[in-house]
C-alpha cells in the first residue's frame, strides 16, 4: 500500500454563488415574480445557511424562512439583517428572543398567534393550506380574528401569508380582509409553472441549489454543489479479493483499489455502496463495496490515478461527473436529501 498526504482539501463541499443566484433568476423569471420567500431548512439543505441566505437575497429573495428559532436567531446574529421567518417553534421560550431580534413566526393556531402577540413578536405569517404544517379555512378564521381582537394588533409590522396554492392564498386573502388586516405579502408554495395574480410570490427551496424533481427542473436550474475528497491510498489487489466489510464486492481481475477519506460518517447513505459513482482522474468509478464509516473505496483498474488526486462524488455534471440528482435517482431518493444529509465533518465551502 502507498500512502501520502492529500493535494486537495479534506472532505469539501464546494458551493458556487454564481450558480445560486443564476437558479433564483431563473425561477423568479419562469413564476413572473420580481421577489419570492426562499426556504433554508436543514442548514440550507446542507449547503450553509448563513451563506446561503447572504447569496439569495441580493438575487431577489425578499424574505428567508428556516425551521426553528435557533437557526433563525444564529442567522441574525450572523449579522443577516433581511427578513427571516420561524415556520415551527418547539416551545414558547423562543419567542422573546425572536422578538428582540425582528425575526417573524409564521403561525397556524390563534393559541399561538396570541402568544407571539403576547410576547411583542411584530411580525406574523399565516400558514394555510391541506399540509401537516398549514392552518385549516377555519383556524384561519379563528387567526384572523384573534389578530384583529389583541391589543397588540396595530404594531405589526409586517403581516404574510404562505399558501399551499393560489386557492388557499386567496381564501386566506379574503379571510383576513374581512376582519380588516392589511397583508404585506402573499407567498404560494405551488410548485412552477406558477401564474402569479394577484400579487401572489413563489416560495422557492431545494431548487435553488439545482436540486428537484419537480417542474422547476425545466425552469433551467443547475446544481450549485461539488462534493469532494482526495486519493488517500492506492493498494494494489489479485482478483478475488473482497473489499470493505461483508465482502459484497470481489475483484474480478488484479487491480488497484483507491481508498478515499468519506463515508458514512460524513453522510454518504450506507446503500450507496455498489450502486453510485464518482469520478476519478476523468473516469468514472463505482463505489466498490460497503460504505464504511470514514472510507470509501473504488476499484481504479489501471487508471493513472495518483495519491491525492480529487475525487468528485457529485458536481454540475459539466465535467463528466455524476450530479446529484444521479445519486438520488440511483438511492430511490429525493436529490435534497443527498446533500442535506452530509454531516459537520464535511467543510462547506462558497465560491
Amino acid at each position: 500500500m502507498t500512502d501520502g498526504a492529500s493535494r486537495t482539501p479534506w472532505r469539501g463541499l464546494h458551493v458556487s454563488r454564481a450558480a445560486v443566484r443564476k437558479n433564483v433568476a431563473a425561477l423568479l423569471k419562469a413564476a413572473n415574480a420580481s421577489s419570492a420567500m426562499v426556504e433554508l431548512p436543514g442548514n440550507a439543505y446542507g449547503h450553509g445557511l448563513v451563506e446561503a441566505a447572504i447569496t439569495v437575497v441580493p438575487a431577489g429573495a425578499g424574505a428567508i424562512s428556516v425551521t426553528n428559532a435557533d437557526d433563525a436567531i444564529a442567522l441574525r446574529e450572523s449579522g443577516f439583517t433581511g427578513p427571516v421567518w420561524v415556520t415551527r417553534i418547539a416551545t414558547d421560550d423562543s419567542l422573546p428572543a425572536l422578538a428582540e431580534r425582528g425575526i417573524g413566526l409564521v403561525v397556524g393556531t390563534d393559541s399561538l398567534a396570541i402568544r407571539a402577540l403576547d410576547a411583542g413578536i411584530a411580525s406574523l405569517g399565516i400558514s394555510h393550506g391541506s399540509g401537516m404544517r398549514s392552518a385549516s379555512a377555519d383556524d384561519v378564521v379563528a387567526i384572523a380574528a384573534s389578530i384583529s381582537l389583541h391589543p397588540a394588533h396595530n404594531e405589526l409590522r409586517s403581516l404574510v401569508v404562505i399558501a399551499d396554492s393560489p386557492s388557499h392564498a386567496d381564501d386566506a386573502a379574503n379571510t383576513l380582509g374581512a376582519h380588516d388586516l392589511a397583508i404585506d405579502a402573499i407567498y404560494v408554495r405551488a410548485g412552477l409553472p406558477l401564474t402569479v395574480d394577484g400579487g401572489f410570490l413563489p416560495v422557492l427551496g431545494a431548487a435553488v441549489f439545482g436540486l428537484s424533481e419537480s417542474d422547476e427542473a425545466h425552469a433551467g436550474v443547475v446544481p450549485a454543489a461539488r462534493l469532494t475528497a482526495p486519493v488517500l491510498s492506492l493498494k494494489h489487489a489479485r482478483a478475488g479479493i473482497g473489499v470493505s466489510y461483508g465482502y459484497t464486492y470481489v475483484t474480478s481481475t488484479s487491480t488497484t483499489l483507491a481508498l478515499v477519506p468519506f463515508g458514512y460518517g460524513d453522510g454518504i447513505d450506507r446503500s450507496a455502496g455498489n450502486t453510485v459513482e464518482a469520478q476519478i482522474a476523468g473516469q468514472r468509478f463505482t463505489i466498490a463495496g460497503r460504505v464504511a464509516m470514514d472510507a470509501s473505496v473504488f476499484d481504479i483498474q489501471d487508471a493513472a490515478v495518483a495519491i491525492g488526486d480529487e475525487v468528485v462524488f457529485f458536481g454540475s455534471g459539466e465535467g463528466g461527473e455524476p450530479t446529484a440528482q444521479e445519486w438520488a435517482a440511483a438511492l430511490s431518493m429525493p436529490s435534497a436529501a443527498i446533500v442535506a444529509g452530509l454531516t459537520d465533518r464535511v467543510n462547506r465551502m462558497w465560491v
